[in-house]
């Protein structure tokens, strides 16, 4: 599906992709090569048939480093009072396959990243699914792809954070002929390979697969992999597939661009169903009849998507509309998909853009996606209507906040956010800049606004990546009017405090309560440096906030912002940190660190001061640690969700000579 370079394969063997069946797409922008790694840096890498088989965490190279252990969150109920546009149905869901942080394909993906120049998604407040799309060469000295690849982990910490699934990727063809070892049968009944993929999914934390079984198979095969997935599924009833509309249950590969009875099948062994591109108004409605027709919940089996790689915001050809899933002033009879809408940042080559002002197209673009081409999502809809060829035509695209509901996960106290977007060109702890060297780590990223902007007058708001409390980021506000920031459902107590750390002007916190109540909190300025007011809530002890809002008095800097009881919860110091192994090279070196893990928000890892990283696991790689002497002390510190910091583990790396 999707990328013609990446279906090499197909098109050797005489099968046209999903592109091809879908119409001639367009010509793509290269790929921007990925930074150069670590000597010794951990990498994820794809499996064979024969790596799946022999399996085992112990053996797998950086399998610990590759873990997810966030996990999956709790959504609040849908509330459409406090929705962006209150007459949207919450009934539709969006499924999103997609690449990472932007680089090429031809790659061993990372975890994190000592550039700016890496994508790291923002509006997971969207989604439901999130299927990984690159591929991924297997670690043998072959490096051939594999036909299962992982989701980073640091895209299935931010999915779980915001209560979105995560699946790992089957590709097939691949350029081997193992197909048939893929879906062998045990003599004991058991399908192996079925078994290693419900034990990866349970090591590295993400919730199943998207099948792209994209080549013709013979019948048999076909009936040994129906097989297989229905004894996955009902071995492991909470692992979640999603299959692509290619082959069909004899094995010919043959996109029906619609759900119906031919692609069905498949359906009694997977949860849903990412049809291809080229549907059309009858298919949309007739795919969601039939999928009624057999019992299915069409919003919960059915997703129709647009293919966003190839033609972005134009009109794909053969013509398809996302106006015929949500008609205006309908309902939606399924719901929606979107395929590799991060072709929007390799389209720009902003894998190249070293600073946020190089960068700022591309995140208006990510506006323009996500909340349509007014940049907010209570004022979409597109311009004019869309035409073929016009893949940056932002004002023909409605926004997805047109069609599908926001969602949230803030339902309980505590519930902090520094607005950490996941990059940065430097890192802040407590209001002092303790790194000056870019990074991207998704792993790092907050729960970020649930409306990215919904203004009202002159009010402005956006990220700023010279200025921080905690992180990369900080909150700028400015003009007069409401920023809508967080959709919540929390119960006030006695207890509850307001704590928010500002630098500027002062401003106002906005509590819209579930009885439709709006109370202003005023905050002070605090104009020369970063201070914290706290403000007590207990004068509205038993009601709920719906919704968060600022407003400001001028120009604001907001670095945090948290509810919690006021009691600190008081992390232990973590156990057994170790330096795995050391590799040295002159006056820096490698590091694989490893301690015993414990649920906590993250844990930092510091070296006097300067940040070296920030993960949810109990392994960590640091790509260059500087000599301060002759040994350099390496501090692991445990925070808490309400971001009190424990007290720190220390080891020292004693330098040769």
């Amino acid at each position: 599906m999707g990328m013609l370079s990446r279906r090499g394969f197909l098109v050797l063997s005489g099968v046209s992709g999903a592109a091809l069946a879908f119409g001639a797409p367009r010509a793509h922008a290269d790929k921007v090569p990925e930074p150069p790694a670590g000597a010794h840096e951990p990498f994820v890498h794809g499996y064979s048939a024969s790596d799946l088989l022999t399996w085992r965490p112990e053996t797998d190279p950086f399998a610990a480093h590759f873990r997810s252990r966030v996990p999956l969150a709790t959504r609040i109920p849908a509330f459409a009072a406090t929705q962006a546009n209150p007459a949207l149905s919450a009934a539709p869901k969006l499924s999103v396959v997609s690449s990472d942080y932007g680089y090429g394909e031809d790659l061993f993906p990372r975890r994190h990243y000592d550039v700016f120049s890496a994508n790291t998604d923002r509006f997971w407040q969207y989604l439901d699914v999130y299927s990984s799309w690159h591929g991924a060469r297997t670690a043998g000295p072959s490096h051939d792809w594999g036909v299962v690849n992982l989701p980073n982990p640091a895209w299935t910490d931010c999915a779980h954070r915001n209560g979105v699934l995560s699946l790992g990727c089957w590709f097939w063809p691949r350029d081997n002929n193992e197909f048939d070892d893929l879906v062998r049968r045990a003599g004991d009944g058991s399908y192996p390979v079925a078994d290693k993929l419900i034990a990866m999914a349970g090591y590295f934390g993400f919730d199943g697969y998207f099948i792209n079984q994209e080549a013709s198979i013979s019948p048999a095969q076909a009936t040994a992999l129906m097989a297989m997935l229905t004894y996955l599924r009902h071995k492991a009833p909470t692992i979640y597939l999603q299959w692509y509309d290619a082959d069909l249950p004899d094995g010919t590969l043959d996109y029906q661009n619609r759900f119906n009875a031919a692609n069905a099948p498949w359906l009694k062994a997977c949860d849903s169903i990412f049809v291809n591109y080229a549907w059309s108004r009858s298919g949309v409605t007739d795919s969601a009849a039939y999928a009624r027709k057999i019992g299915l919940d069409p919003y919960r089996s059915v997703f129709l998507p647009t293919d966003i790689e190839d033609y972005g915001f134009g009109q794909p050809q053969p013509p398809t509309d996302p106006r015929w899933v949500f008609p205006e002033g309908g309902t939606a009879p399924a719901s929606y998909g979107m395929f590799q809408h991060s072709q929007f940042w390799n389209h720009g080559n902003y894998g190249n853009a070293v600073t946020p002002e190089q960068q700022q197209p591309y995140f208006r673009t990510e506006r323009h996606l996500w909340a349509g081409p007014n940049e907010n999502p209570s004022r979409t809809g597109r311009l004019h209507t869309q035409k073929a060829g016009a893949f940056t035509d932002f004002q023909a695209w409605d926004g997805i906040a047109h069609y599908v509901v926001e969602k949230s996960v803030i339902g309980s106290l505590p519930f902090t956010t520094r607005f950490n977007t996941g990059k940065g060109t430097g890192f802040w702890l407590a209001g002092k800049q303790s790194s000056t060297s870019p990074w991207a780590s998704a792993s790092a990223q907050d729960i970020l606004p649930t409306w990215q902007w919904w203004t009202t007058g002159s009010a402005s708001a956006d990220y700023d990546h010279s200025l921080a409390y905690d992180g990369g980021t900080s909150l700028r506000l400015s003009g007069n009017g409401e920023v809508r920031l967080y959709k919540t459902k929390l119960l006030l107590d006695r207890r509850t405090r307001l704590a928010v750390t500002s630098l500027g002007a002062g401003l106002d916190v906005g509590l819209t309560f579930a009885d439709g109540a709006t109370e202003w909190v005023p905050v002070p300025a605090h104009p020369s440096a970063w201070a914290t007011s706290v403000l007590p809530l207990a004068a509205s002890s038993g009601r709920t906030i719906a919704a968060i809002s600022l407003r400001a008095n001028g120009i604001v800097h907001v670095g945090e912002l948290a509810l919690n009881s006021g009691v600190a919860a008081n992390p232990l110091q973590p156990k057994n940190f170790r330096i795995d192994k050391a590799y040295f090279s002159g006056d820096t070196a490698e590091l694989l660190l490893a301690w015993d893990f414990e649920p906590v928000w993250y844990y930092d890892l510091r070296s006097e001061g300067r940040w070296l990283g920030r993960v949810l696991n109990d392994v960590h790689y640091v790509k260059s640690l500087q000599r301060t002497g002759p040994s350099t002390p390496v501090d692991l510190v445990p925070v808490a969700f309400d971001g009190t910091e424990g007290p720190a583990a220390r080891v020292g790396l004693n330098w040769p000579g």
